[in-house]
């Protein structure tokens, strides 16, 4: 475990040795901006980034913030006045210096109707009365604000932000459980956002723990806050320093003094290379109070001292600013001198009277009633808008489902369409696939019948070629006989029509010489006969003559 730690320790040095560098390097890009930008609107933002930038010390970067506010006033760059002022609240050392750049900021941002920065003006306000007036009442305040004009907002990194302050308030004022509450909170919404480098809220309940004496979950978040740091190459420095002064705190309520002394060094080392003053008063006073358990009560002294100073100058007056006074009392107390202890635990005692004072208690319960009510009137008009939403979702799901069960109708209808066409076309197919069959087989029997016509054609063609001298004997053949009817009709017209005619006239005398000789039926019969006779001939004739 020991072996792991190291290597995150050294992974966290390089990792913020090159993040303090790609930071250096944007701010001299930023530097060489300013000087060749001629837009004064330009160079009031680069200033203001400027200040807020983690590798500049913060003397120069509050001089940056003081530069972008007289060059905002000078050419009335309204919105410039209000970036500026919103800068200047980091590095406010009072708590009326604090309402001033903030009312001046949000009533700006407000009038421009910058939701964005009116918000981070109320956060970095909460933030600052926190640290610097221990003023909860307000700090708890400017968190709810900051937290209602993001009400509605998908902005689950500002969410994240404002739950994690309310948290600090009810940890800073010992209230556990609330604390730890808020930051879970602020940690859900960092789980939804986009941005997963927010680790405060991970950090501040590593904090809650050792404070409830939970040591092993406590040092176990820290570290797992510190690897994800070290892989996302997000090891910012100022957070890397205020873990390991944590982890300090956490090795001295353990008994593990001089692994509290080195991890308290090294976060001391860090923020002296930021030059964040608040940060060493927190350092200074872990490793104040190391030195005291180890026996070094000189060191203590001098150390915690120099913490007192800082937080005086800074205006800082929370977040172990008590525990000093009380670590330089038990010092001097141990070297025997008990004037200088005396001191020290009175102004430990003024301290702790007026940051934990009665009234100062009275006052937060109040405010954290009102933020639980203000917070369920919020909950219930989310649920009555989610509400309405559902019901909407509710009605377009109607009609989606109305258009889908249509498109459904249609695609069955369509389906089966195909369906019995594909039936039609199968059907056609095979009753197509019988045709050819059959037209098949007519072609083999045509192509059999074409056989026997192709022989029968070449015996016609062999009777074709006998055809013309057939036709020639028959003619022949044929004169003949026409010659010889010829010779007949001639023959019948002369030869024989003569007799019939012959008989018929005689017929006739006999029938004028002798009417009443008693053969008058015979000759009639007789006439009949003749005439008879005679037109057979004649039909014989005409017929030969046809």
């Amino acid at each position: 475990m020991q072996r792991w730690i190291q290597i995150i320790k050294i992974l966290i040095v390089s990792s913020f040795g090159l993040s303090k560098a790609f930071a250096y390097q944007n701010d001299q890009v930023l530097l060489q901006q300013l000087e060749e930008t001629t837009h004064d609107t330009t160079k009031v933002r680069i200033l203001v980034t400027l200040s807020q930038s983690s590798v500049i010390p913060r003397n120069e970067a509050r001089q940056y913030a003081m530069e972008a506010l007289a060059l905002s006033e000078k050419n009335k760059y309204d919105f410039g006045v209000g970036l500026s002022n919103y800068a200047l609240i980091t590095f406010a050392r009072t708590p009326d210096d604090i309402e001033n750049h903030t009312t001046t900021a949000s009533e700006i941002f407000r009038k421009h109707n910058n939701t964005f920065y009116e918000g981070q003006a109320m956060l970095s306000a909460a933030a600052q009365h926190l640290d610097v007036s221990a003023n909860y009442i307000k700090a708890l305040n400017y968190a709810r604000r900051f937290l209602v004009l993001n009400e509605g907002k998908k902005d689950y990194q500002a969410l994240a932000r404002g739950w994690n302050l309310i948290g600090e308030v009810y940890r800073i004022s010992k209230n556990f459980d609330k604390a730890l509450e808020a930051y879970q909170q602020s940690a859900r919404y960092v789980h939804m956002s986009d941005s997963s480098g927010y680790t405060s809220p991970f950090i501040n309940i590593a904090t809650v723990y050792k404070e409830q004496g939970k040591y092993a979950q406590a040092l176990s978040k820290y570290d797992s806050v510190l690897r994800f740091l070290v892989a996302h190459n997000l090891a910012r420095s100022n957070t890397t320093a205020y873990i390991m002064n944590r982890k300090a705190q956490t090795h001295l309520l353990m008994g593990s003094h001089q692994e509290a002394l080195r991890e308290a060094k090294e976060g001391l080392k860090l923020y002296t290379e930021l030059n964040f003053t608040r940060g060493l008063v927190l350092s200074l006073s872990t490793l104040a109070e190391a030195y005291l358990m180890l026996g070094e009560y000189r060191n203590a002294i001098e150390t915690g001292s120099k913490a007192i100073e800082i937080a005086d100058r800074i205006g800082y007056t929370t977040e172990e600013f008590d525990e000093i006074h009380k670590i330089i009392a038990s010092a001097y107390e141990a070297l025997n001198d008990y004037k200088m202890a005396y001191v020290y635990q009175r102004k430990y005692t003024d301290v702790i009277n007026r940051i934990y004072s009665p009234e100062s208690y009275i006052q937060l319960a109040n405010e954290q009633v009102k933020l639980e009510t203000e917070k369920r009137e919020l909950e219930n008009r989310l649920l009555e808008k989610q509400a309405r939403i559902d019901e909407a979702i509710i009605e377009q799901h109607k009609y989606i489902n109305t258009f889908v069960i249509i498109v459904l109708i249609l695609v069955v209808m369509i389906s089966l369409y195909i369906y019995k066409n594909l039936r039609v076309k199968q059907r056609l197919n095979f009753e197509l696939k019988e045709k050819q069959d059959e037209i098949l087989q007519q072609s083999e029997e045509l192509k059999a019948q074409a056989e026997e016509l192709h022989a029968y054609n070449e015996k016609i063609t062999s009777i074709n070629d006998k055809l013309e001298e057939m036709v020639h004997e028959r003619t022949s053949e044929i004169k003949k006989q026409n010659e010889r009817l010829m010779e007949y009709a001639y023959f019948n017209a002369h030869n024989l029509r003569g007799p019939v005619a012959r008989i018929l006239g005689l017929i006739y005398l006999l029938d004028k010489d002798f009417p009443e000789d008693g053969y008058s039926d015979y000759k009639k019969m007789l006439k009949e006969a003749g005439e008879e006779l005679d037109e057979v001939v004649r039909e014989i004739r005409k017929r030969l003559e046809n």
